[in-house]
């Protein structure tokens, strides 16, 4: 019975089609251009919102470090900064890719004049104060007379403790010194004598 009404409605159906032809014609265009206009507007609203996803969860910022720092130590300070959590991508865009973008508009610049500088992308916009503050707390050594040297050699046991007391340290609590300047009046800073003490007792 069943097969029988779907012969008897598909027959009909057809029948009325050519029947009625520009009727049922107009039909099909209007719906035809009604599934297009949705198809469009679905896949512009879906590329969209994944473009506004994409930028509001990524973030990208310019590290530019000491132009006294060698390349390989650059390349090292790299390392550094892809272990930190919320950092995405690292790029490192040395002192010679610097001078070949300039491509000869400054006169006078070297190497030596132009810092390497890191392109870093981070995974999460809303983290990116905190990223970028990990970053900063990423420095350089500079050994005076080589000194750090001497120490490493001679004395490492001294360098070992001396890093194990300035870990230990919480800096935040010896924000105790009440500002007087006409600038910052008012503001805690950090109070030197109690760091001093702090770290004697240690």
């Amino acid at each position: 019975m069943a097969l029988t009404n779907l012969k008897y409605f598909l027959k009909e159906g057809i029948h009325s089609f050519f029947r009625n032809w520009t009727m049922s014609l107009a039909s099909c265009v209007i719906v035809t251009a009604c599934l297009l206009t949705f198809g469009v507007y679905l896949a512009l609203s879906t590329n969209i919102n994944n473009i506004l996803f994409s930028s509001q969860n990524s973030f990208e910022n310019n590290f530019y470090i000491n132009s006294e720092t060698s390349l390989n130590r650059a390349r090292e300070i790299g390392i550094q900064i892809e272990k930190i959590p919320n950092v995405a991508n690292v790029t490192l865009l040395d002192k010679k890719d610097e001078l070949d973008k300039m491509n000869g508009q400054t006169v006078g610049i070297t190497e030596d004049d132009i810092p390497h500088r890191y392109c870093v992308q981070f995974k999460n916009a809303d983290l990116a104060p905190e990223t970028t503050t990990e970053i900063m707390k990423i420095s350089e050594i500079y050994s005076h007379l080589n000194g750090f040297e001497y120490i490493q050699y001679h004395k490492k046991h001294l360098w070992t403790e001396l890093e194990n007391i300035i870990k230990s340290i919480d800096a935040r609590k010896f924000r105790t010194k009440v500002s007087k300047e006409k600038t910052m009046l008012g503001d805690l800073l950090y109070s030197p004598i109690e760091l001093i003490i702090h770290s004697k007792s240690c």
